[in-house]
């Protein structure tokens, strides 16, 4: 969540708008976006993103989970490995 502001001013310098162009640097548009519009300003579109990570948190967990499930399935069980200690050690 701290980094929402952070998201917003770069996506804004990278959208190539007319308002991007007004911003100097980072910290000038940052300054800008909280002057203008106040601190809600830094959070706009922050609902949409927190989805989209939620999702793609859900797709990646399920994925794996079923890639799991296949191999163990598929691939033989490992070999026991042996005593490395030579036999006249023990």
């Amino acid at each position: 969540m701290a980094t929402a502001g952070d998201s917003v001013v770069k996506s804004r310098m990278q959208a190539g708008s007319a308002t991007a162009l007004r911003y100097k640097s980072s910290l000038d548009g940052l300054l800008t976006i909280i002057r203008e519009e106040g601190v809600e300003g830094l959070y706009k579109g922050i609902g949409s993103k927190l989805i989209q990570s939620v999702l793609t948190a859900a797709i990646l967990f399920a994925g794996q989970r079923r890639i799991y499930e296949l191999t163990k399935q598929v691939s033989p069980p490992a070999p026991k490995l042996k005593s490395v200690v030579p036999d006249f050690v023990q």
